[in-house]
């Protein structure tokens, strides 16, 4: 959704920072949707500066499931 702009304002930040999440998320052994994931997140950056990739980086870093 942030990386389209559909139904959420457009935010690659954000968007990247939800791939590296769900690339993390995923097992292993499901390596085919891992890969898509780090397809999209790989064409979503190849748009953004240096500086928007490493905030992603550090906010799926920090981020915390809220319980």
């Amino acid at each position: 959704m942030y990386a389209s702009g559909y139904g959420a304002e457009r935010d690659p930040v954000k968007a990247c920072m939800w791939f590296n999440l769900a690339i993390l998320g995923y097992p292993a052994s499901d390596e085919q949707l891992r890969e898509k994931v780090k397809v999209n997140r790989d064409r979503l950056a190849a748009d953004m500066t240096t500086e928007q990739v490493d905030q992603a980086l550090k906010l799926a870093q920090e981020w915390k499931p809220k319980v």
